[in-house]
């Protein structure tokens, strides 16, 4: 169960996280920020630090606990999946 205190914290973890890494390089990417994985879907630099630096957070908040960056994983009783772009975690 996840306690009050670790929920502000997380809450605080993302806010922060999105706020150094996502918010800072909105409108100021450049060709190099920007890859695409495939046609037509596109990766950022503060996509995979984001993603990065959540992982690392989130899993040290929450031990034992699993991050699926942006796919679902049903496998795990707790998993946290990520989409740095609109900075939700659940």
């Amino acid at each position: 169960m996840i306690t009050s205190d670790q929920y502000q914290r997380i809450g605080q973890t993302i806010k922060t996280i999105a706020d150094e890494e996502i918010l800072t390089r909105f409108r100021a990417l450049t060709d190099a920020d920007i890859a695409e994985k495939k046609p037509g879907d596109l990766v950022t630099t503060a996509d995979r630090v984001a993603e990065e630096r959540l992982t690392e957070a989130l899993e040290r908040l929450l031990p034992g606990s699993v991050t699926v960056g942006r796919r679902p994983c049903h496998s795990t009783p707790m998993s946290w999946t990520c989409s740095p772009v609109t900075t939700r975690c659940g």
